[in-house]
């Protein structure tokens, strides 16, 4: 009978162990589907929004100095005051990508916003995204996974012909 007892202890450790991961999960992972590729297929005046533009100016939060974006941002959380100065201590970094989404979905967004709003915070942002890839771009026409990098000289290890990143930086000015 001890054993039985342990055993379904067992079990309902496990399982509640389980379901608190799954609750973990639910909790701090974004709900399927919200990122910005998502929205972008929202009607023009929602860009103007109020929660449009929290999420343009999360955008901006996370811009690095060298006019681009990191994978994984939350642009989609309302942060404190100190979540902002942590978040902007990491502008220096040099990991700016065009890989999954990063960087052309943030300038498809601003340029929206921008349309919507007139905020020009969002066409200056655009502006020094679009200079980051024009500055990035190999002379063979490829880009770097991350940029900047440390060694500027291409290769076909760092050179990217990423279809879904590259696609979008070349139809870029053909979205409509």
């Amino acid at each position: 009978m001890r054993q039985i007892l342990l055993i379904s202890q067992g079990v309902v450790n496990y399982r509640i162990r389980v379901l608190y991961l799954a609750l973990l999960l639910f909790v701090f992972v974004p709900a399927a589907g919200q990122s910005i590729a998502t929205l972008m297929s929202k009607p023009d005046k929602w860009f103007g929004s109020s929660e449009a533009r929290r999420i343009a100016d999360n955008i901006l939060l996370y811009q690095r100095n060298a006019g681009g974006w990191a994978k994984g941002n939350d642009y989609f959380k309302e942060y404190t005051g100190a979540e902002k100065q942590s978040v902007s201590f990491k502008k220096q970094l040099r990991d700016c990508t065009f890989d999954n989404d990063a960087t052309h979905t943030e300038l498809s967004f601003l340029a929206k916003a921008f349309t919507a709003t007139g905020d020009n915070r969002y066409i200056d942002a655009f502006c020094r995204g679009i200079d980051l890839i024009f500055e990035a771009q190999y002379e063979n026409g490829g880009w770097p996974q991350y940029y900047q990098e440390t060694n500027r000289r291409w290769s076909w290890d760092n050179s990217q012909w990423n279809p879904e990143g590259l696609e979008h930086l070349i139809t870029y000015n053909d979205t409509r």
